[in-house]
């Protein structure tokens, strides 16, 4: 009898060591904020930085954005400067209007045709409820030979980012110069 309780003791104290070993390290990493994820042969170390961004082996993982947008619009031929013959994107907004990626493509099938598109920033006064009789700042971004023989699609890992004057509202505008009707696909989010 003895000696079977000496073996249940011995097995209860190597099941409380394995789970020790096991549960141990991740508690008492996860007291002092760093939090160590094992497994799959490796060890990745997982904390949250002053910001409040989860951070991944000392790289942040960015959350979506809060104010997601997006635009298809068909932007037909001009054949004068801005701000005649724009089409709104979007707008008007508060925040700065990032840009994550544009696409173009031709609404007829015709070999060989090009267009000159532009994205075009604008401003109106903070108390506007739309993008009518906006102020033309600048030109964000230019393609001045899309062809419809190459689809195209430009993303920019840094988004670009329009923010109006103090005081004013941004609008985003596209712009499409001696070219045959193209329809322009956009997406974003405002802020940041």
């Amino acid at each position: 009898m003895e000696h079977a309780n000496r073996w249940r003791s011995a097995a209860l104290v190597a099941v409380a060591l394995l789970t020790g070993s096991i549960l141990g390290p991740p508690a008492v990493q996860a007291a002092t904020g760093l939090i160590t994820i094992q497994g799959a042969g490796s060890t990745h170390k997982a904390k949250v930085n002053s910001a409040g961004e989860l951070m991944v082996n000392a790289t942040a993982r960015p959350l979506p954005p809060a104010s997601p947008w997006r635009a298809s619009e068909d932007v037909p031929e001009s054949t004068s400067l801005p701000p005649a013959g724009v089409v709104l994107l979007v707008g008007p907004k508060s925040a700065p209007i990032d840009i994550s990626s544009v696409s173009i493509s031709f609404q007829f099938l015709a070999s060989d045709v090009f267009a000159d598109i532009r994205l075009m920033a604008a401003h109106v006064p903070a108390t506007a409820t739309s993008c009518a009789g906006a102020t033309f700042d600048t030109t964000l971004w230019h393609i001045p030979d899309a062809t419809s023989a190459v689809p195209f699609t430009e993303s920019f890992p840094t988004p670009l980012q329009w923010k109006p004057p103090a005081g004013t509202k941004a609008c985003l505008f596209a712009h499409n110069l001696g070219g045959p009707t193209v329809t322009v696909n956009a997406v974003g989010f405002s802020g940041g």
